[in-house]
């Protein structure tokens, strides 16, 4: 939300703090609410965020002078966290 926020955009900043929370919002609010959020580019810029963290983490985990069950066991936990299938 403090990504779609930052984008510049007056009448998403508007709809975010006048809508999000709100628990009696109609189907189409929520529709209205996610296609700002999504038009705000926060979606993408969240994704893109998430692979360049993921990748340095692995990259680290990767580095480790672990043993194989145990390095084995994060590296399957840190894609179970970021690898997602819409």
């Amino acid at each position: 939300m403090a990504m779609s926020l930052r984008s510049g955009n007056v009448s998403t900043a508007r709809l975010l703090r006048q809508d999000l929370g709100n628990r009696d919002l109609t189907e189409g609010q929520i529709l209205e609410l996610a296609e700002a959020i999504t038009a705000s580019g926060a979606v993408d810029a969240v994704e893109d965020l998430i692979a360049e963290l993921s990748e340095r983490a692995l990259g680290a985990l990767a580095a480790a002078d672990l043993l194989d069950p145990g390095h084995r066991m994060l590296a399957d936990l840190a894609h179970a966290a970021v690898d997602r299938h819409s």
